[in-house]
């Protein structure tokens, strides 16, 4: 029904238009124009409005870094070539017995080679049969040191070359570096060196501003008295950079984990005068993976003629991060482990210490029931402070008067203790 009337009323509207005349001009007008529409042959493109330009291109932030890293690396090589300092000037300073104070500020100048992405390995060559088009980079030319792991390729280099083609020296091998140059195979020991010099410079020159930063205090405490001694800087910087052992000591310095060699240090000039006091090399006991790691062999040594008055300190290095203790008084016929951070390594250290109980001889062998040892200093601060801790608990052990809990600015008055106490005769 809706669908009639809507017809209805088209019909109606038409029938009005036809009366005035209306619709049949409509009619001619849509006529004319699709004649003319059809006879209009010109061409013509819609064009499309105009894009905004925006921000102009720019390189990317890597290339621009890539580029400024050049530019830096030139300036720098121009300043060494001026100031005469090259591979050269490496050598005469390592021949002899180098220190911070008369060379550690030239060896810093140097840097290593800087490579855009990663070098491509070294090729070794026989300096007998080395083209023309490549030739042999004077040291006096050279201004800069290669990278470690490069170092280490070109060592490797060397020997496959020596396994493949046996009877050829290495002084008679060259190595050549793609879009750098070809060197002689004495550079690359040199320059092995120069690393082991700078990281010596480097532990000297923290070691210095951690000492002229230390908030030196004096303890009522008479076993802990701790003071600045003006003389360390001088001894500091006089240490040979290129010995391990002396530089090593500087582990107390700052924020180090003490090495093995460094505790048994600090251990030998504690209780070296001490008769009662028997210390077990650190070096020869440790715990890692889980696993103990120990020389019975040594342990029966140095236990061998323990008597019932002593007192037995082993420090226990567990995988090689941190540091706990096994204390035994033959006195009293007892026995402790020590961890300064409650950490699970205490299981592996209570099975060091009921190992080392037998070989302690039978007439002063101590209980095998172990007691946790608590020195009354705290829970340990900071995961470089084990072997302070421990070293604390021992001379507590051994009679020192007691700290109570330690702050930071204590601990790193104390590891200062330590180390003058090392650096001094």
């Amino acid at each position: 029904m809706k669908e009639y009337r809507v017809a209805m009323k088209a019909l109606h509207t038409v029938a009005k238009l036809f009366q005035h005349g209306e619709y049949a001009a409509l009619t001619n007008k849509r006529m004319m124009l699709r004649k003319e529409l059809s006879t209009f042959n010109d061409k013509f493109e819609i064009q499309s409005p105009p894009k905004s330009r925006g921000r102009p291109k720019q390189k990317s932030k890597a290339l621009r870094t890539k580029r400024k890293q050049a530019i830096n690396m030139v300036e720098e090589d121009m300043q060494m070539h001026r100031n005469k300092n090259n591979l050269l000037t490496v050598y005469e300073i390592l021949q002899n017995i180098p220190t911070y104070k008369s060379c550690g500020e030239k060896l810093l100048q140097f840097n290593e080679y800087l490579f855009g992405s990663k070098p491509k390995a070294p090729i070794a060559h026989e300096l007998s049969k080395l083209p023309r088009t490549k030739p042999l980079m004077r040291p006096e030319e050279i201004v800069r040191i290669f990278p470690k792991d490069l170092i280490n390729k070109c060592t490797a280099k060397v020997t496959a070359y020596q396994e493949k083609h046996r009877g050829v020296p290495e002084m008679q091998i060259v190595l050549e570096i793609p879009g750098v140059g070809v060197f002689a195979n004495t550079t690359i020991p040199l320059m092995r060196r120069w690393h082991d010099a700078k990281a010596a410079a480097m532990r000297i020159q923290r070691a210095l501003d951690w000492c002229a930063k230390v908030d030196y205090e004096s303890y009522g405490n008479a076993s802990f008295y701790v003071a600045e001694d003006p003389t360390i800087p001088e001894i500091v910087e006089n240490l040979p950079m290129l010995s391990y052992e002396a530089t090593e000591l500087l582990d107390l310095a700052s924020k180090s984990t003490i090495s093995a060699q460094t505790m048994k240090t600090v251990l030998t000039k504690l209780f070296h005068a001490d008769k009662d006091v028997r210390v077990v090399n650190p070096s020869h006991v440790g715990v890692k993976n889980g696993s103990i790691s120990t020389d019975q062999g040594h342990f029966r040594r140095a236990l061998a003629g323990a008597t019932n008055k002593m007192k037995v300190l082993i420090p226990v290095n567990c995988s090689n991060n941190h540091w706990c203790a096994v204390l035994m008084n033959l006195q009293k016929g007892r026995s402790y482990i020590y961890d300064p951070m409650a950490s699970s390594y205490l299981a592996a250290v209570r099975a060091v210490a009921q190992t080392l109980i037998q070989m302690v001889p039978k007439e002063a062998r101590p209980s095998t029931r172990l007691i946790n040892h608590d020195p009354g200093i705290g829970i340990q601060t900071g995961s470089y402070n084990c072997g302070v801790y421990v070293l604390l608990a021992f001379e507590m052990f051994c009679g020192s008067e007691p700290l109570g809990n330690l702050s930071k600015t204590t601990l790193q008055c104390l590891r200062y203790r330590y180390m003058c106490m090392c650096l001094k005769d």
